[in-house]
């Protein structure tokens, strides 16, 4: 089959949601099926008001370039469009749109199977609530979660059949090495974006560093380190998949201050990764977590996270967290299932 997925525009960002395309384009070029990712240049529009033609050309350099933090198999195909153009789809059997404003373009094509992955309840983004709505509801669109958050959700604006497949994790990468971990060690994801809470996790960092002075600190993430930090914070930059691992197998505890999450691949690597879990409770975690296997907390709720993460050091070991969950969640399964979706 040819099948090709239509992401947003490229980036040199760390994406979650791109990484499960990427995962599921590696699987299915595997498989003996002709990939092709499509990225959407808008026409060079952006917020800066740069020239179009230039902001295009960066953006086609980044398609070449990009993921340089993921290995995507040669085998699968790039394609930076100026625009979306049904031209190009003329003879694929599949096309895969990966959020809502790709939605609305996949539903204009005459392929023969259309699949709407679905990643994150995209209200107040890019459309408004009724555009939004409207892309849950097209009659020849097969509408995938990876949630049970999400599926909920989705089912209060559509009558339509949704199918259910988890997002995997890779456990040749992501597994527990059994080394010992420093007791007092936090890893956390730092993100720009508010509704990641990264200043929330900064507050938590430095008033569990008043408490421990030994506290280890292993942030990583795509901005660059602020100046203000202090020397004792590590921070990876543009960490890739073997990278986050490690980081997570040098820490006895990942922090997750999100305020709302579609899924949270992260905290689900950490599991994999034998940290113990503590988050807020932002959506799609729970659908790996629990009270049975991480500490969960109030968005926003700074000594929250702090007395749970001290009672974690007070008393757990160091040779790894509450992992049983991660037998639900194996990459392979998952793709599995989304290639019989697309087969359908």
């Amino acid at each position: 089959m040819k099948i090709g997925f239509v992401l947003p525009m490229p980036t040199t960002k760390i994406v979650g949601g791109y990484k499960v395309v990427y995962e599921y384009a590696n699987y299915l070029a595997q498989k003996g099926h002709d990939v092709t990712i499509f990225y959407n240049s808008d026409k060079g529009r952006n917020s800066r008001s740069l020239p179009p033609f230039l902001v295009y050309s960066l953006r086609q350099l980044i398609c070449l370039k990009e993921p340089s933090w993921f290995r995507l198999l040669p085998e699968v195909k790039k394609v930076n469009l100026y625009s979306l153009d049904k031209k190009y789809f003329k003879d694929y059997d599949v096309a895969v749109a990966t959020a809502a404003e790709t939605a609305i373009f996949v539903n204009e094509l005459s392929v023969k199977k259309k699949v709407y992955l679905i990643q994150d309840f995209e209200k107040d983004w890019h459309l408004s609530e009724e555009q939004l709505f409207k892309t849950y509801n097209y009659p020849d669109m097969t509408l995938v979660v990876v949630s049970k958050w999400l599926l909920n959700k989705i089912s209060e604006h559509t009558d339509k059949e949704i199918y259910y497949i988890p997002n995997g994790i890779d456990d040749t990468v992501f597994k527990d090495y059994k080394q010992p971990r420093k007791k007092h060690s936090v890893a956390m994801l730092y993100h720009l974006d508010e509704r990641k809470g990264a200043k929330v996790g900064l507050g938590v960092i430095f008033k569990l560093k008043q408490k421990y002075p030994d506290l280890e600190v292993n942030l990583f993430g795509i901005p660059k380190r602020d100046t203000s930090w202090p020397s004792w914070i590590r921070y990876t930059r543009f960490a890739k998949p073997v990278q986050v691992a490690q980081i997570m197998n040098d820490s006895s505890v990942f922090l997750c201050t999100s305020r709302f999450e579609g899924f949270g691949l992260t905290g689900l690597e950490s599991l994999f990764c034998g940290c113990e879990f503590v988050t807020t409770d932002c959506g799609g975690i729970r659908e790996y977590a629990s009270e049975k296997n991480a500490v969960i907390c109030k968005i926003d709720d700074v000594d929250g996270l702090v007395q749970g993460i001290s009672e974690i050091f007070e008393t757990s070991n160091t040779t790894g967290g509450k992992t049983e969950v991660v037998n639900d969640f194996k990459l392979s399964e998952s793709q599995a299932k989304f290639l019989d979706i697309c087969c359908k």
